[in-house]
C-alpha cells in the first residue's frame, strides 16, 4: 500500500494532518483509539465498584466520542453505544444499588 504523503503539503492545520491518518487507515485509527480509552478507563478507575467504574467510563468517553464525531473522526455509532451503556449502568445503579 503506498500513501500519497504530498496531500500533506495541503494541510493548514492539525486536524488536516488527523484526518489525513484517519481517513488513510480507513477510520480505524481513532475506532480503536475510543477502545482503547475505554479500556484504560476501566483498569485505571478498577479500584471502584465496576458499576461505578463502568458509568464513569462509559460517561467519559461518550463525551470524548461527541468531539470526535464533530471533528468527523468516527463514526455516529459509538457516541450512540457509549450513550447506551451510560444509560444502562445509570439504570442499574438507581434500580438495583438504589442510589446515583
Amino acid at each position: 500500500m503506498t500513501y500519497n504523503v504530498s496531500a500533506l503539503q495541503n494541510a493548514s492545520t492539525v486536524l488536516d494532518i488527523v484526518q489525513y491518518a484517519n481517513d488513510t487507515t480507513d477510520m480505524l485509527l481513532f475506532n480503536l483509539f475510543m477502545i482503547v480509552i475505554f479500556i484504560v478507563l476501566l483498569m485505571v478507575l478498577k479500584k471502584y465498584d465496576f458499576e461505578d467504574t463502568l458509568l464513569v467510563a462509559s460517561f467519559f468517553c461518550f463525551v470524548i466520542s461527541l468531539l470526535f464525531r464533530y471533528a468527523k473522526l468516527i463514526s455516529f455509532a459509538y457516541p450512540i453505544a457509549f450513550l447506551t451503556l451510560t444509560a444502562f449502568s445509570a439504570l442499574y445503579l438507581f434500580v438495583v444499588k438504589r442510589r446515583l
